[in-house]
C-alpha cells in the first residue's frame, strides 16, 4: 500500500490479522518523511546484486515522489504529511 504522495511515512503500523491493502496504517505521530536515504540505498543494492529490474522501477518511483513533493529551489525538504497528494 502506498501513501497518496508515494512517499514513505516515518513508520507504519502493521495489522497481521488484516488483509492487504488494509494491513498497514500511518499513525498520527508519523505521517512525515524526513528524506531518509536508507530505503533507496537498500533498493540500489538489491538491484546491484540481483540485476532484477523490479528494483530499478521501485527506485524510480521513490525518486519521482521526491522530485514531485520534496524538491525546492535550493535542494530538498522534508514533508510534513505524506498523506497529502500535493
Amino acid at each position: 500500500k502506498e501513501s497518496p504522495s508515494g512517499l514513505a511515512p516515518e513508520y507504519v503500523n502493521y495489522n497481521v490479522d488484516a488483509q492487504a491493502p488494509h494491513d498497514m496504517s500511518i499513525p498520527s505521530d508519523a505521517p512525515h518523511n524526513l528524506l531518509r536515504p536508507e530505503a533507496a540505498e537498500a533498493i540500489y543494492y538489491m538491484w546491484y546484486n540481483t540485476g532484477d529490474e523490479k528494483y530499478r522501477h521501485m527506485a524510480h518511483k521513490i525518486f519521482s515522489a521526491f522530485q514531485k513533493h520534496c524538491k525546492s529551489k535550493y535542494g530538498y525538504s522534508a514533508v510534513a504529511d505524506v498523506r497529502d497528494e500535493q
